[in-house]
């Protein structure tokens, strides 16, 4: 008997850290999307390798908002939709934008002629209506396969699995957005002025900020109950947490889903974020799409546009609920008024544990010191954390524009290396347990928090707190109990934790790395009485290998080659002075574009041409090639009360440019409209709006000013350089992403300046 109790010993002190070991790798299984399906699968349902059939033809070639690629592709989604058999029309109109300040000190306006499509799948019962949309349009510098043309071929394989089936109860509207890349105008102008937006009652929008991952459920509209409850019931629903739903409501991004829940919709947004590095740049190509995210995504919008097609959508919805993802094929959901009693419970069992285990856990002044020593622990982790990643990064000239760079993905291995270390130190006597101890309260704390003011954000702590509060209460049980209560606290910080690490670590990128160590560090605080439980030479070999892994993803950051630079390189024609200009954003001259900027171009603002901003560019003088002057038309200027005018404009490019930027820097505009559609505004600050598609004809602009004469800058652009010696090389070059909201890279253009 005493030889069968030591040697069932080791496999009992094991068995805690195995929990949190087989808890992290399942809740990282759910961030793997699902195999694709073959051309063979059952018609009814989705397959990616049919879908990509379509995908080749759409996202052929870079298709921005009035740009012949975007007709192209638009007229082949049209073509298909009706081969389909669904009813489908393009909605043409104009709308406008005004989603604040930008980067480098403006406002960013936009409005533009935008090009809908609009396909339905009849129901058998009048009534509301399932939206399902995307849009089709992609920005210049890349091809958009991922953002959003697998989308868009998601939207025509789900269509052919529908219609192979019984029609639906409610109509099925599939909406493909034209300018969603311009300020969402192609949605601002179904939601304005679409006949069926009236009748929609449940909205599923998809959108990509990257090319790989798995679909993500990130944001839902008001009264979304009743849809989360289907999207639970999927065979494989998209990762959800409703976390991330709290902080995009306080985030400045948008998609065409911030359209439909301004006006108090229910429905889902679902995203793909993996590859962040690739996102709206030359690389979002056919070489780094990933099928599998296409398939979950395709599996998501096909199942519920089915289940949604067949519900009653006048039913009440019910309050909003929490909801987060337990692997790869749950989805927690639960109502948020429970949210503040469930962290009031774990917040009790807490205290009762730390009561109860106080010898160990920690009283009088050994648990303020420990809180200390927690706190200390946890700013180390993330200034750690921050200096291995800006490290890793500094070579990179991606990350300095977007906060990412190849081969990020290793670096977060090196962080989980750096945390599973620092987790394994320290396991000296009770100290595991004094660190179970320290972090309880400041979970309790805020957890309460959340409950009050942020009830979708409290599953990430009052679950763990649950777990430490059990782990707690067994501190003086037999130690079989000990263990057992170990590791229901280091399975259910690694399921919650560790994948959170992840997707804050994608989401936030990789230049907020200190967040995703945060959750790896708490996780390794609520598993510290587990893995004292491990044998010493295997913690041992944990922490030098967690520590020997980062240096060695350092070490090949550092000697690995920097890898393509972004170059941008823009010709400017001053209309006004006859003189040509290069101008770049980048830093400084690559080989390439120092062809044209010579080794030491002027480096500052260009308030001549772009007033107001704050961006620093370095330019050149350059060969003058003469361009058509973007033209503007005065088609009226009457009185407009209290000392106020109206003037009312028609503005045009004479060289078929896509857009046309009016900036009036030293007036205040009071109020302004394009073709009738009345923009917000705040009138602070230079006043600049970039339009966008103009077509042949122009468009009409009306401003309220002050009866004063006001100097008013016009600007057209063009994709690429479409003048001078650089048109020849242009094909050679890399275009640089486009996260700045800006129309900079790789362009051509021709300003003037008058007066109205």
């Amino acid at each position: 008997m005493k030889r069968s109790a030591s040697l069932l010993r080791p496999g009992l002190r094991a068995l805690p850290a195995i929990a949190a070991a087989g808890a992290a790798i399942a809740a990282l299984r759910g961030l793997r999307p699902p195999r694709p399906a073959g051309a063979r699968a059952p018609l009814d349902r989705f397959s990616a390798v049919r879908a990509e059939g379509h995908l080749r033809v759409i996202a052929a070639e870079p298709r921005p908002i009035g740009s012949p690629a975007a007709a192209r592709t638009r007229a082949e989604l049209v073509d298909r939709l009706r081969r389909l058999g669904l009813e489908t029309e393009v909605q043409e109109s104009v709308a406008v934008a005004d989603l604040g300040a930008a980067p480098y000190g403006v406002r960013y306006r936009s409005a533009g002629r935008v090009r809908n499509i609009v396909a339905r799948i009849p129901g058998t019962v009048p009534g509301r209506a399932v939206l399902v949309m995307t849009h089709y349009d992609s920005v210049e510098q890349g091809a958009g396969v991922s953002d959003a043309g697998m989308l868009a071929a998601a939207v025509l394989e789900t269509a052919r699995a529908l219609v192979t089936g019984p029609p639906p109860r409610n109509d099925v509207i599939f909406l493909l957005t034209d300018g969603e890349e311009t300020g969402l105008l192609g949605a601002r102008a179904f939601f304005d002025e679409h006949p069926a937006a009236a009748r929609v009652g449940a909205v599923l929008n998809f959108e990509a900020r990257g090319t790989r991952g798995p679909a993500l459920m990130f944001e839902t509209g008001p009264g979304s109950g009743a849809l989360l409850r289907h999207l639970a019931d999927l065979e494989r629903p998209a990762q959800s947490s409703s976390l991330f739903d709290e902080a995009y409501q306080r985030m400045p991004n948008t998609t065409d889903f911030a359209v439909a829940r301004e006006r108090g919709l229910p429905g889902l947004n679902f995203a793909n974020i993996g590859g962040f590095i690739d996102y709206h740049g030359p690389n979002d190509d056919f070489e780094h799409r990933d099928r599998g995210t296409l398939q979950h995504h395709g599996e998501v919008m096909t199942g519920l546009a089915r289940r949604l097609g067949a519900m009653d959508l006048d039913e009440p919805a019910g309050p909003d609920p929490v909801f987060f993802s337990a692997g790869p094929r749950r989805l927690v959901h639960y109502p948020a008024p429970m949210s503040t009693p469930l962290a009031a419970l774990a917040a009790s069992a807490a205290v009762a544990g730390l009561l109860a285990g106080r010898r160990r856990l920690g009283d009088g002044w050994r648990l303020p010191s420990s809180t200390l020593r927690l706190l200390a622990r946890l700013v180390a982790g993330g200034g750690a954390a921050t200096a291995l990643t800006f490290a890793a990064a500094a070579r990179s000239p991606q990350f300095r524009r977007s906060g990412d760079f190849p081969g990020s993905d290793a670096v977060h291995v090196a962080l989980g290396g750096l945390a599973a270390s620092a987790a394994v130190t320290g396991m000296a006597g009770d100290e595991p347990w004094r660190r179970l101890g320290a972090v309880l309260p400041p979970l309790a704390v805020l957890s309460l928090l959340a409950g009050a003011r942020a009830p979708g954000a409290g599953y990430v702590t009052v679950w763990p707190l649950a777990g430490g509060a059990v782990a707690a209460l067994t501190t003086g049980a037999h130690p079989a109990v000990r263990a057992a209560g170990a590791a229901v606290a280091a399975a259910g910080a690694a399921a919650t934790f560790v994948p959170l690490s992840r997707l804050l670590y994608q989401g936030l990128t990789p230049r907020m790395a200190a967040a995703s160590m945060l959750a790896l560090q708490l996780g390794g605080e609520l598993a510290a009485p587990a893995l004292s439980m491990l044998p010493p030479r295997v913690r041992r070999a944990v922490a030098v290998g967690g520590l020997a892994g980062a240096a060695a993803v350092l070490a090949h950051r550092l000697t690995r080659p920097a890898g393509d630079t972004p170059e941008t390189l823009s010709y400017l024609y001053d209309v006004d002075a006859g003189t040509g200009w290069y101008l770049s954003t980048d830093q400084r001259p690559t080989e390439w574009t120092g062809r044209f900027l010579g080794a030491e171009p002027v480096r500052g603002p260009l308030p001549d041409f772009f007033p107001g901003w704050d961006r620093e560019f370095i330019s050149a003088p350059a060969e003058p090639h003469p361009l058509p002057a973007p033209e503007l038309r005065v088609l009226a200027d009457e009185p407009a009360g209290g000392g106020r005018r109206r003037v009312r404009l028609r503005v045009s490019t004479a060289r078929d440019a896509r857009q046309i930027g009016l900036t009036i820097p030293d007036a205040v505009v009071h109020a302004w409209s394009v073709e009738g559609r009345p923009g917000p505004d705040d009138p602070a600050g230079p006043w600049e709006l970039w339009l966008y598609a103009p077509g042949a004809d122009g468009i009409e602009v009306s401003l309220v000013l002050d009866a004063a004469p006001a100097r008013i800058r016009v600007i057209d652009r063009s994709d690429g350089l479409a003048a001078g010696p650089p048109a020849s090389a242009f094909g050679s070059q890399t275009p640089a992403a486009a996260l700045d909201v800006d129309g900079w890279g790789n362009g051509t253009f021709a300003a003037r300046w008058l007066k109205i």
